[in-house]
């Protein structure tokens, strides 16, 4: 009757490991998605900073980056 409980144990573990090393898989993976979607607005919206300024530069409204 043990050793069922040890073929059990093990099934169970064996599970258990497979189960969270899928899951830090999934997580990780949505990790560096979300990180690769953020650098992409970071650099949208430093494009869009740049595209004002050089707008305010031709307008002749110098700001205070573009001002010497």
């Amino acid at each position: 009757m043990s050793g069922w409980w040890l073929v059990l144990a093990l099934v169970w573990g064996a599970a258990g490991w497979a189960f969270a090393w899928n899951q830090n898989r999934y997580w990780g993976e949505t990790i560096e998605h979300a990180r690769a979607a953020l650098d992409g607005w970071d650099e949208a919206i430093d494009a869009k900073r740049d595209a004002e300024r050089r707008l305010r530069k031709c307008q002749g409204t110098h700001d205070e980056d573009t001002a010497s």
